[in-house]
């Protein structure tokens, strides 16, 4: 059952941090595969939200594991939501589970020129430190420096 966002039961409860809940709804195999209608997964939900102990509990589920690279309908991956958020913590926790630092959205902005653009110094570092392309170019051949200097 879906609601007309495309959002289930799952998403709510990743989205709202409720742990248990979502447990039991993966225990009963809800799809942690499914997207809403904007393309967000569980994963993304749960990353704009800021909920790092729910983050944690989906990569107990190995499917999760391929929805990291996965682009909403701007491009967006989970990575660039933790960006967004300038929430190094989950950034870290990302890349600690293999997210691509080199993910581009439908712009072709990496994750680093998000970064850049939302002036977060300490994500920045951190990207840099996984070998994020300083020089990778985005649609407009803007690459993160420019970006950086906004």
């Amino acid at each position: 059952v879906v609601d007309r966002g495309g959002w289930n039961c799952l998403h709510y409860a990743c989205r709202s941090g409720r742990n248990e809940v979502m447990r039991c709804l993966l225990l009963k195999r809800a799809d942690p595969l499914e997207v809403t209608k904007d393309k967000q997964t569980i994963l993304m939900l749960a990353v704009l939200e800021g909920k790092i102990d729910a983050v944690r509990e989906m990569f107990r589920e190995k499917a999760v594991h391929s929805t990291l690279s996965y682009p909403d309908k701007t491009g967006a991956t989970a990575l660039h939501y933790s960006v967004l958020l300038k929430d190094t913590k989950m950034l870290k926790l990302l890349l600690d589970y293999k997210a691509k630092v080199h993910n581009r959205d439908a712009m072709g902005r990496t994750v680093l020129s998000w970064a850049c653009e939302y002036s977060s110094i300490e994500l920045v570092k951190v990207l840099c430190k996984k070998h994020a392309d300083v020089h990778a170019p985005d649609a407009e051949g803007r690459a993160a420096l420019y970006y950086a200097i906004l």
